[in-house]
Protein backbone atom coordinates (compact mmCIF):
# COMPACT_ATOMS: atom_id res chain seq x y z
CA UNK A 1 0.00 0.00 0.00
CA UNK A 2 1.08 3.51 -0.70
CA UNK A 3 1.85 5.30 1.63
CA UNK A 4 0.11 8.15 3.28
CA UNK A 5 1.94 11.87 4.05
CA UNK A 6 0.70 13.17 7.64
CA UNK A 7 -1.65 15.53 5.59
CA UNK A 8 -3.30 12.76 3.43
CA UNK A 9 -3.99 10.96 6.60
CA UNK A 10 -5.67 14.03 8.35
CA UNK A 11 -7.89 14.30 5.19
CA UNK A 12 -8.39 10.98 5.01
CA UNK A 13 -9.62 10.49 8.62
CA UNK A 14 -11.85 13.49 8.52
CA UNK A 15 -13.50 12.37 5.88
CA UNK A 16 -14.13 8.93 7.06
CA UNK A 17 -15.50 10.82 10.46
CA UNK A 18 -17.79 12.97 8.49
CA UNK A 19 -19.24 10.21 6.69
CA UNK A 20 -19.85 8.33 9.70
CA UNK A 21 -21.97 10.64 11.17
CA UNK A 22 -19.82 12.56 13.74
CA UNK A 23 -21.30 16.00 15.00
CA UNK A 24 -19.80 19.32 13.05
CA UNK A 25 -18.76 20.29 17.01
CA UNK A 26 -16.41 16.70 16.99
CA UNK A 27 -15.21 17.54 13.89
CA UNK A 28 -14.39 20.68 14.11
CA UNK A 29 -12.27 19.93 17.68
CA UNK A 30 -10.60 17.58 15.22
CA UNK A 31 -9.11 20.28 12.99
CA UNK A 32 -8.42 22.27 16.00
CA UNK A 33 -6.36 19.99 16.80
CA UNK A 34 -4.60 18.91 13.60
CA UNK A 35 -4.15 22.48 12.95
CA UNK A 36 -2.20 22.72 15.66
CA UNK A 37 0.04 20.04 14.77
CA UNK A 38 0.78 22.00 11.23
CA UNK A 39 1.66 24.98 13.08
CA UNK A 40 4.35 23.05 15.08
CA UNK A 41 5.62 21.40 12.01
CA UNK A 42 5.95 25.07 10.63
CA UNK A 43 7.56 26.68 13.32
CA UNK A 44 9.52 24.12 14.35
CA UNK A 45 10.18 21.59 11.48
CA UNK A 46 10.48 23.62 8.47
CA UNK A 47 6.85 22.84 7.38
CA UNK A 48 7.63 18.98 6.68
CA UNK A 49 4.62 17.10 5.37
CA UNK A 50 6.51 13.50 6.76
CA UNK A 51 5.15 10.22 5.53
CA UNK A 52 2.72 9.17 8.77
CA UNK A 53 4.55 5.74 8.53
CA UNK A 54 8.09 7.63 8.92
CA UNK A 55 7.40 9.58 12.01
CA UNK A 56 9.26 8.60 15.41
CA UNK A 57 7.94 8.85 18.37
CA UNK A 58 10.04 11.62 19.89
CA UNK A 59 8.26 13.65 17.05
CA UNK A 60 4.74 13.48 19.18
CA UNK A 61 6.34 14.13 22.52
CA UNK A 62 8.43 17.41 20.99
CA UNK A 63 4.65 18.53 19.77
CA UNK A 64 3.16 17.25 22.84
CA UNK A 65 5.59 19.75 25.14
CA UNK A 66 5.27 23.22 22.44
CA UNK A 67 1.43 22.88 22.46
CA UNK A 68 1.16 22.98 26.26
CA UNK A 69 2.61 26.28 25.79
CA UNK A 70 0.67 27.92 22.50
CA UNK A 71 -1.81 30.23 22.93
CA UNK A 72 -5.37 29.06 22.94
CA UNK A 73 -6.87 31.28 20.01
CA UNK A 74 -10.37 32.38 19.68
CA UNK A 75 -12.14 33.98 21.87
CA UNK A 76 -10.10 33.77 24.57
CA UNK A 77 -7.03 36.04 25.27
CA UNK A 78 -3.92 35.28 22.65
CA UNK A 79 -1.23 35.08 25.42
CA UNK A 80 -3.24 32.59 27.19
CA UNK A 81 -1.89 29.00 27.08
CA UNK A 82 -3.99 25.88 26.34
CA UNK A 83 -5.46 24.55 29.64
CA UNK A 84 -4.51 20.77 30.41
CA UNK A 85 -7.54 19.44 29.93
CA UNK A 86 -7.46 20.86 25.96
CA UNK A 87 -3.84 19.65 25.54
CA UNK A 88 -5.26 16.41 26.68
CA UNK A 89 -7.99 16.74 24.08
CA UNK A 90 -5.60 17.33 21.77
CA UNK A 91 -3.25 13.87 22.61
CA UNK A 92 -7.25 11.97 22.36
CA UNK A 93 -7.56 13.61 18.89
CA UNK A 94 -4.33 12.47 17.95
CA UNK A 95 -4.44 8.74 19.51
CA UNK A 96 -7.77 8.49 17.09
CA UNK A 97 -5.90 9.05 14.11
CA UNK A 98 -3.65 6.71 14.71
CA UNK A 99 -5.89 4.52 15.64
CA UNK A 100 -7.96 5.11 12.15
CA UNK A 101 -4.30 4.34 10.77
CA UNK A 102 -3.56 1.38 12.39
CA UNK A 103 -6.92 -0.28 11.36
CA UNK A 104 -6.46 0.87 7.74
CA UNK A 105 -2.59 -0.77 7.98
CA UNK A 106 -1.07 2.34 7.00
CA UNK A 107 0.93 2.27 10.02
CA UNK A 108 1.99 -1.00 12.06
CA UNK A 109 2.79 0.52 15.74
CA UNK A 110 -0.09 3.09 17.47
CA UNK A 111 2.86 5.63 18.32
CA UNK A 112 0.52 7.73 20.97
CA UNK A 113 -0.23 4.87 22.85
CA UNK A 114 3.42 4.91 23.69
CA UNK A 115 3.05 8.06 25.19
CA UNK A 116 1.49 8.43 28.53
CA UNK A 117 -2.05 10.33 27.98
CA UNK A 118 -1.50 14.06 29.25
CA UNK A 119 -3.06 14.64 33.43
CA UNK A 120 -5.70 17.18 33.95
CA UNK A 121 -7.61 17.81 37.06
CA UNK A 122 -11.04 17.34 36.74
CA UNK A 123 -13.61 20.30 37.04
CA UNK A 124 -15.18 20.54 39.98
CA UNK A 125 -19.21 19.80 40.01
CA UNK A 126 -20.93 22.83 40.60
CA UNK A 127 -24.77 22.44 40.16
CA UNK A 128 -27.11 25.38 40.48
CA UNK A 129 -28.71 25.68 44.06
CA UNK A 130 -33.09 26.00 44.17
CA UNK A 131 -32.08 30.06 45.32
CA UNK A 132 -30.33 30.38 41.99
CA UNK A 133 -32.64 28.56 39.92
CA UNK A 134 -35.57 30.71 41.32
CA UNK A 135 -33.67 34.24 40.48
CA UNK A 136 -32.70 33.00 37.21
CA UNK A 137 -36.64 32.23 36.63
CA UNK A 138 -37.22 35.54 38.03
CA UNK A 139 -34.87 37.54 36.04
CA UNK A 140 -36.33 36.08 32.88
CA UNK A 141 -39.20 38.50 32.99
CA UNK A 142 -37.58 41.94 33.00
CA UNK A 143 -34.83 43.68 31.91
CA UNK A 144 -31.74 45.65 33.74
CA UNK A 145 -32.90 48.64 35.32
CA UNK A 146 -32.54 51.52 32.99
CA UNK A 147 -29.31 53.95 33.19
CA UNK A 148 -30.36 56.99 35.35
CA UNK A 149 -33.98 55.67 36.09
CA UNK A 150 -32.70 52.58 38.69
CA UNK A 151 -36.47 51.58 39.39
CA UNK A 152 -37.43 51.35 35.54
CA UNK A 153 -37.38 47.58 34.20
CA UNK A 154 -38.27 46.64 30.62
CA UNK A 155 -40.58 43.08 30.44
CA UNK A 156 -38.99 41.29 28.45
CA UNK A 157 -40.80 40.08 24.82
CA UNK A 158 -38.50 36.34 24.96
CA UNK A 159 -39.49 35.64 28.75
CA UNK A 160 -41.82 32.63 27.97
CA UNK A 161 -39.22 31.25 25.37
CA UNK A 162 -36.24 31.42 28.18
CA UNK A 163 -38.40 29.85 30.73
CA UNK A 164 -39.06 27.09 28.86
CA UNK A 165 -35.54 26.59 28.19
CA UNK A 166 -34.07 26.98 31.44
CA UNK A 167 -36.39 24.31 32.66
CA UNK A 168 -36.10 21.96 29.56
CA UNK A 169 -32.37 22.04 30.46
CA UNK A 170 -32.66 21.44 33.73
CA UNK A 171 -35.67 18.92 33.88
CA UNK A 172 -34.08 16.85 31.18
CA UNK A 173 -30.43 17.36 31.65
CA UNK A 174 -29.54 17.56 27.56
CA UNK A 175 -27.18 19.16 26.12
CA UNK A 176 -26.64 22.45 24.30
CA UNK A 177 -26.40 21.07 20.82
CA UNK A 178 -29.16 18.82 21.71
CA UNK A 179 -31.26 21.17 22.99
CA UNK A 180 -30.79 23.36 19.86
CA UNK A 181 -31.34 20.38 17.51
CA UNK A 182 -35.11 20.13 18.70
CA UNK A 183 -37.80 19.89 16.35
CA UNK A 184 -41.45 20.69 17.18
CA UNK A 185 -42.67 17.08 15.88
CA UNK A 186 -39.96 15.31 18.38
CA UNK A 187 -42.34 17.11 21.59
CA UNK A 188 -44.69 14.94 22.44
CA UNK A 189 -46.71 16.93 25.03
CA UNK A 190 -49.08 14.14 26.50
CA UNK A 191 -46.49 12.01 27.63
CA UNK A 192 -43.98 14.67 28.87
CA UNK A 193 -41.31 12.83 26.41
CA UNK A 194 -38.55 14.21 24.15
CA UNK A 195 -37.36 12.62 21.25
CA UNK A 196 -33.17 13.62 21.40
CA UNK A 197 -30.70 12.93 18.82
CA UNK A 198 -27.77 13.04 20.05
CA UNK A 199 -24.31 14.98 18.71
CA UNK A 200 -23.78 13.48 15.59
CA UNK A 201 -25.92 12.24 12.78
CA UNK A 202 -27.01 9.02 11.44
CA UNK A 203 -25.74 5.70 13.04
CA UNK A 204 -24.07 8.01 15.29
CA UNK A 205 -26.78 10.07 16.36
CA UNK A 206 -27.17 8.10 19.98
CA UNK A 207 -30.89 8.90 19.71
CA UNK A 208 -32.82 8.65 22.94
CA UNK A 209 -36.29 9.29 24.73
CA UNK A 210 -35.85 11.85 27.68
CA UNK A 211 -38.96 12.60 30.23
CA UNK A 212 -39.54 15.96 31.68
CA UNK A 213 -41.83 17.00 34.41
CA UNK A 214 -45.03 18.73 34.46
CA UNK A 215 -44.08 22.51 35.31
CA UNK A 216 -41.85 22.08 32.38
CA UNK A 217 -44.62 21.00 30.13
CA UNK A 218 -46.80 24.29 31.19
CA UNK A 219 -43.87 26.22 30.56
CA UNK A 220 -43.30 24.36 27.22
CA UNK A 221 -47.30 24.77 26.34
CA UNK A 222 -47.00 28.35 27.20
CA UNK A 223 -43.78 28.65 24.86
CA UNK A 224 -45.44 26.97 22.32
CA UNK A 225 -48.96 29.05 21.94
CA UNK A 226 -47.26 32.27 21.50
CA UNK A 227 -44.03 31.43 19.64
CA UNK A 228 -45.11 28.53 17.03
CA UNK A 229 -48.09 29.83 14.88
CA UNK A 230 -47.99 29.11 11.36
CA UNK A 231 -45.23 26.74 11.86
CA UNK A 232 -44.43 23.47 10.12
CA UNK A 233 -43.91 20.06 12.09
CA UNK A 234 -40.24 19.95 11.42
CA UNK A 235 -39.01 23.02 12.38
CA UNK A 236 -37.18 23.93 15.49
CA UNK A 237 -38.88 23.98 18.59
CA UNK A 238 -36.35 26.95 20.09
CA UNK A 239 -36.51 30.61 17.60
CA UNK A 240 -34.63 33.44 18.10
CA UNK A 241 -37.56 35.77 18.80
CA UNK A 242 -40.78 36.61 17.65
CA UNK A 243 -39.54 39.36 14.72
CA UNK A 244 -36.80 37.24 13.42
CA UNK A 245 -38.23 33.10 13.61
CA UNK A 246 -35.12 31.57 13.01
CA UNK A 247 -33.49 28.64 14.65
CA UNK A 248 -31.44 29.27 18.12
CA UNK A 249 -27.81 28.07 17.88
CA UNK A 250 -25.68 27.03 20.47
CA UNK A 251 -23.59 30.71 20.50
CA UNK A 252 -27.57 32.72 21.20
CA UNK A 253 -28.38 29.79 23.49
CA UNK A 254 -25.03 30.66 25.42
CA UNK A 255 -25.84 34.62 25.12
CA UNK A 256 -29.08 34.14 26.75
CA UNK A 257 -27.98 32.16 29.25
CA UNK A 258 -25.09 34.61 30.29
CA UNK A 259 -27.70 36.96 29.97
CA UNK A 260 -29.94 35.87 32.14
CA UNK A 261 -27.18 35.07 35.06
CA UNK A 262 -26.37 39.03 34.45
CA UNK A 263 -29.38 39.88 35.52
CA UNK A 264 -30.34 37.31 38.62
CA UNK A 265 -26.89 37.79 39.53
CA UNK A 266 -26.00 33.99 39.42
CA UNK A 267 -22.19 33.76 37.80
CA UNK A 268 -21.19 30.83 35.60
CA UNK A 269 -24.49 30.09 33.40
CA UNK A 270 -24.08 27.79 30.99
CA UNK A 271 -25.87 24.63 29.61
CA UNK A 272 -24.05 21.83 30.74
CA UNK A 273 -24.54 23.23 34.68
CA UNK A 274 -28.24 22.74 33.99
CA UNK A 275 -26.95 19.08 33.10
CA UNK A 276 -24.51 18.52 36.26
CA UNK A 277 -27.65 20.26 38.26
CA UNK A 278 -30.22 17.32 36.74
CA UNK A 279 -28.10 14.83 37.52
CA UNK A 280 -26.69 15.56 40.85
CA UNK A 281 -30.37 16.01 41.96
CA UNK A 282 -31.74 12.80 40.44
CA UNK A 283 -29.09 10.85 42.53
CA UNK A 284 -29.77 12.78 45.42
CA UNK A 285 -33.54 12.17 44.78
CA UNK A 286 -33.03 8.28 44.82
CA UNK A 287 -32.41 7.50 40.68
CA UNK A 288 -30.25 4.95 39.94
CA UNK A 289 -27.17 5.25 37.73
CA UNK A 290 -28.31 3.03 34.56
CA UNK A 291 -30.94 5.12 34.13
CA UNK A 292 -29.23 8.12 34.44
CA UNK A 293 -26.79 6.95 31.69
CA UNK A 294 -29.45 6.29 29.74
CA UNK A 295 -30.85 9.67 29.83
CA UNK A 296 -27.84 11.61 29.19
CA UNK A 297 -26.83 9.65 27.03
CA UNK A 298 -23.50 8.58 28.09
CA UNK A 299 -21.91 5.65 26.16
CA UNK A 300 -20.44 4.07 29.51
CA UNK A 301 -20.73 4.73 33.49
CA UNK A 302 -17.31 6.80 33.85
CA UNK A 303 -19.07 10.60 33.87
CA UNK A 304 -22.83 9.19 35.88
CA UNK A 305 -20.01 7.58 39.02
CA UNK A 306 -18.16 10.95 38.67
CA UNK A 307 -21.66 12.49 39.30
CA UNK A 308 -22.56 9.42 42.01
CA UNK A 309 -19.29 10.43 43.72
CA UNK A 310 -20.58 14.40 44.09
CA UNK A 311 -23.91 13.36 45.57
CA UNK A 312 -22.22 11.19 48.00
CA UNK A 313 -19.84 13.63 49.29
CA UNK A 314 -23.07 15.54 49.40
CA UNK A 315 -24.46 12.97 51.70
CA UNK A 316 -21.95 12.42 53.80
CA UNK A 317 -21.50 16.76 54.58
CA UNK A 318 -25.18 16.86 55.20
CA UNK A 319 -24.49 13.50 58.10
CA UNK A 320 -21.49 16.00 59.46
CA UNK A 321 -24.80 18.77 60.25
CA UNK A 322 -27.43 16.47 61.41
CA UNK A 323 -26.12 13.45 62.87
CA UNK A 324 -28.19 12.98 66.06
CA UNK A 325 -24.88 12.02 68.32
CA UNK A 326 -22.85 15.45 67.90
CA UNK A 327 -25.68 17.58 67.70
CA UNK A 328 -26.71 16.34 70.73
CA UNK A 329 -23.17 15.85 72.25
CA UNK A 330 -24.06 12.42 73.32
Amino acid sequence: MKPLRLSQAVRGFLMEKEATGKSQYTLRNYRYSFAKVKTFLEECHQGIDPYLNEIERDLWVEFLVWVQHRPCGGAVPRDKELSAKSVCNVYIDLSALYTWAVKLEFVSKHLIKTIEQPEFEKAVVDPFTKEEMQRMLKACDYSLPWRGREFKRTRRPTATRDKAIILLLLSSGIRASELCGIKIADLDMKTRKLLVRGKGRGKDSKERIVPFGTRTQRALWRYMIEFEEDRPETARLFVVDLTNPRQMGRGALLHMLLAVGQRAGVPNVYAHRFRHTFAINYLRNGGDLLTLQAILGHRDLRMVRHYAKVAAEDCAAVHLRVDPVDTWAL
